[in-house]
């Protein structure tokens, strides 16, 4: 890939840059502005044309799903906890090396994280809502 062609790392970084700071100094809604930020991921040919896109993607869609209590309920306080760490995740991403290494030791960090979240915040699994194909046995029935 060249740094003429429109699908590269560093054109990538500076589309994600530009909701990142959305989220850290705009005064919008961090959970709105992520959302945005997964809608303009998935717009073709970008997501087709990085290795890094789908699981940036999913990684932004478990910090989102934290407010909707699925597939991990957090309780009252799940609001608060999405946008600390949606804000967490914004200034790791702009303190990120633009490399594929850097990128790659990102998404590293994130997996770790969303992992942990459930056993840091007392989250519990819940079963698959009606209609959703998962349904997942309770961690902490």
């Amino acid at each position: 890939m060249s740094d003429d062609d429109p699908f590269n790392l560093p054109n990538l970084a500076q589309i994600i840059d530009t909701y990142m700071h959305r989220i850290l100094d705009s005064g919008e809604d961090p959970v709105d502005v992520l959302l945005k930020l997964m809608g303009a991921l998935i717009e073709p040919p970008l997501f087709e044309h990085l290795w890094c896109v789908g699981k940036l993607y999913a990684n932004f869609g478990l910090l989102s799903d934290i407010v909707d209590a699925y597939p991990v309920d957090y309780g009252p306080n799940a609001e608060t906890i999405a946008v600390r760490k949606i804000r967490d995740a914004a200034r790791d991403w702009l303190g990120t090396p633009r490399t594929a290494e850097g990128v790659e030791h990102y998404l590293q960090r994130w997996d770790a994280k969303l992992e942990a979240l459930p056993a840091i915040y007392g989250g519990r699994t819940v079963r698959g809502k009606p209609g959703h194909p998962t349904d997942l046995p309770p961690t902490n029935a």
